[in-house]
């Protein structure tokens, strides 16, 4: 079961930015930062430090992560063939 102190503490940090919904990310301009930030999300998730309020929002800022990742490869496979 979520530690409720940790729960309190997101609360908190939401407070102190004035706001209750978690801060907007700016989206990564390119793979190395995006696959970065994956990274740095699946860190987070894994160490069970976060509430699950948080750790949704982090799964849907993955989602959005990963699927910018495969657009950019996508995007690199297809200049490549038309570039050959």
């Amino acid at each position: 079961m979520m530690d409720e102190s940790i729960m309190k503490q997101d609360e908190e940090v939401l407070e102190d930015l004035g706001t209750t919904e978690p801060p907007e990310v700016e989206e990564p301009q390119n793979y190395t930062d995006a696959k970065t930030r994956l990274d740095e999300i699946v860190k987070q998730v894994r160490a069970k430090d976060v509430s699950l309020e948080r750790s949704l929002d982090l799964l849907e800022e993955g989602v959005k992560l990963a699927n910018q990742c495969t657009e950019l490869i996508d995007q690199t496979r297809w200049d490549d063939e038309s570039g050959s």
